[in-house]
């Protein structure tokens, strides 16, 4: 009897917190999907009646016009009729549309060598460079707490800025801060994207989304969790059947397949191209 009882309590224990988690960094190995979810994917491509894995992640680019320094993420080249991989050099960009780097005074694409190498057009905020005085400088950063409410503007570091605080006061915040970082900056804290709730900043859940929003919530760097629309609410997925053959696949970053319904890959492959793109944003934001 108490055998049974505990049998039926683990099992609550399993229902009241099952979610559906996605690790948005792999996706399902090429050699379990169908056609649809082959065609759906950025990895595989089908040949054969079967869905295959490209030799190298540039080979997904099967026209030059895809396989530019740019749609590739400035890991592929057009060389020969076929796009292969390359590691690029700044000086190989003639044009400041096309450099990964920095566009100088002299037109030409270089890395950073200081601020006063770049005009208006160019001046690179990333590195922590203004444009005042008709010439590129140094960012003058400011001690926020020094700082009144009226003149709460700039940095104190290069990613590090100022804002007023709960307590109305002005006070410096990481550029990068994560919701829990930001318990102290309601606004803040709104602004990135969060909620403030009971005095602390945390992240949104399903629950917190509108009905055009309820698709998924980040969890972390790479994972997230999938929501669904019940009741003209928005809930955290229990299971995958409310998706069908033309959402699985994508809804899931390739972590479900379908065969027939929405069902989780055997074997999950790390996403090398996805998340190079990821790094890059974040390099050159």
């Amino acid at each position: 009897m108490i055998v049974n009882q505990l049998v039926c309590f683990l099992a609550l224990i399993v229902v009241v917190n099952s979610n559906i988690t996605i690790d948005t960094t792999s996706h399902c190995d090429c050699s379990e999907l169908r056609m649809q979810d082959c065609q759906f994917s950025s990895y595989c491509y089908w040949s054969n009646d079967q869905c295959e894995s490209y030799d190298n992640y540039c080979a997904v680019f099967t026209i030059q016009s895809q396989c530019t320094p740019l749609t590739t993420g400035y890991q592929c080249k057009w060389e020969d009729n076929s796009c292969i991989s390359h590691m690029y050099k700044c000086e190989e960009f003639s044009s400041n549309q096309d450099c990964p780097c920095y566009w100088n005074k002299d037109n030409k694409c270089e890395e950073y060598k200081g601020c006063s190498n770049y005009n208006e057009q160019n001046c690179p905020a990333s590195q922590g460079c203004v444009y005042k005085v008709k010439q590129c400088l140094e960012e003058d950063y400011v001690t926020c707490s020094d700082q009144t409410l009226a003149t709460c503007i700039g940095k104190e570091k290069l990613y590090t800025g100022c804002a007023i605080n709960n307590d109305n006061k002005c006070d410096s915040y990481s550029l990068f801060s994560e919701c829990s970082d930001l318990n102290n900056f309601k606004t803040k804290c709104v602004e990135y994207g969060c909620k403030y709730a009971n005095n602390k900043c945390e992240k949104k859940q399903c629950e917190d989304l509108t009905l055009d929003e309820c698709t998924s919530v980040k969890i972390d760097q790479k994972t997230k969790i999938l929501c669904e629309i019940k009741q003209q609410k928005c809930v955290e997925a229990e299971n995958t059947n409310y998706l069908n053959i033309n959402t699985c696949y994508n809804s899931t970053s390739g972590n479900y397949k379908w065969i027939g319904n929405c069902v989780e890959c055997d074997s999950l492959v790390y996403s090398i191209l996805l998340t190079y793109f990821s790094l890059l944003i974040v390099v050159f934001l």
